[in-house]
């Protein structure tokens, strides 16, 4: 499939999504953003607000042990299909990208920085008891912005941190969606834990032009 089909698909699944969150909470079937999601007595939480929330209050928390354990699981099997498939902002910053003519300056790969980040956010949870971890999902503020607009006909503060998330990746010169790859938190928890992804690409190292090449990472 052609990356522009793909993208189309991509987009196609995340308005239909967010208008499923938005038309259970509208009728009052689930509560909740992307974040974490009750819907009757099932709830899932992201993997980062759950380890934020541990770390915060140094207590596990058995309500919390199978919402926070399910996603994981998916992570595990599935890998970053969170980040490429359910995440508007990642989608909307490669549109942002498209649009700017912004290049990629190189493959992506795992770096220090994205790791000393995530370090830092849980370390500043366990030291501080810094129990706000939904500041840093990108995902939830998203969906807190359409639900917020939607239901209640205001736009809150998170407009803001959406805003300087844009701001900061399409400035940004290291390479396309610098945010997703470097910065976010919630992708670095999610890469860390997709490394036993079972439906993870395989390269043909005999197909390789080289160390140098990385082509097909380039295209993945």
């Amino acid at each position: 499939m052609k990356t522009g089909k793909i993208m189309s698909l991509r987009a196609v699944g995340v308005i239909l999504i967010m208008s499923i969150v938005v038309l259970a909470a509208y009728y009052g079937l689930m509560y909740g953003t992307t974040s974490a999601l009750a819907v009757g007595d099932f709830t899932v939480i992201s993997p980062l607000e759950w380890i934020l929330v541990l770390l915060g209050t140094r207590s596990l928390l058995p309500d919390l042990v199978i919402p926070g354990l399910a996603p994981i699981i998916v992570i595990l099997v599935f890998g970053r299909i969170l980040c490429g498939w359910l995440c508007p902002v990642g989608l909307s910053l490669e549109y942002s990208h498209i649009i700017t003519q912004k290049k990629g300056s190189g493959a992506l790969h795992r770096n220090i920085e994205m790791y000393a980040i995530l370090i830092a956010v849980l370390g500043a949870s366990l030291l501080f008891n810094f129990t706000m971890p939904y500041i840093f999902s990108p995902p939830g503020i998203i969906y807190r912005i359409v639900l917020s607009l939607v239901l209640q006909g205001i736009i809150g503060a998170d407009i803001a941190i959406l805003a300087l998330i844009f701001v900061f990746d399409v400035f940004a010169i290291r390479h396309r969606r610098t945010w997703c790859n470097t910065i976010c938190p919630l992708g670095s928890l999610i890469s860390s834990l997709s490394i036993m992804n079972l439906v993870k690409p395989k390269v043909d190292k005999r197909q390789c032009l080289g160390p140098n090449c990385l082509i097909c990472e380039k295209v993945c």
